[in-house]
C-alpha cells in the first residue's frame, strides 16, 4: 500500500497562516484512508483512520486525522453528514 502524502498546491508556500476563530465555510478537498494508527493509550488496539483536508474560502488549507466512525456524536459523521446530507431524507420530508 502506498504512503498517503497531502497534496500541495503550487502557489502554496511554507508560511503558517492563523485562521480566525469562528464558524468558516470550507470545502472538502481530498479525503484518504490512512490504515489503523495507534492510540494515544498505548494499551487500546490501533483504530481506523483517514485524512480530511479543508480549503477555506481564503484559500487557505487544513489537514485533519480523524477516526472512522458512523456514531450520530462523533466529529466525522458531523463533518460528512453537513458536507454530504441524505437527499432521499429531503425527499421523504416533501412527500
Amino acid at each position: 500500500m502506498k504512503d498517503f502524502k497531502f497534496k500541495t498546491s503550487p502557489s502554496s508556500s511554507s508560511t503558517t497562516t492563523s485562521i480566525q476563530e469562528g464558524v468558516h465555510s470550507a470545502s472538502i478537498v481530498q479525503v484518504a484512508n490512512i490504515g489503523l494508527k495507534l492510540a494515544f493509550n498505548k494499551e487500546d488496539a490501533p483504530v481506523e483512520q483517514m485524512a480530511v483536508v479543508f480549503e477555506l474560502e481564503t484559500g487557505d488549507l487544513i489537514a485533519k486525522r480523524m477516526k472512522f466512525s458512523d456514531h450520530p456524536s462523533s466529529g466525522c459523521y458531523a463533518v460528512f453528514t453537513a458536507a454530504l446530507p441524505d437527499q432521499s431524507e429531503d425527499e421523504d420530508e416533501g412527500g
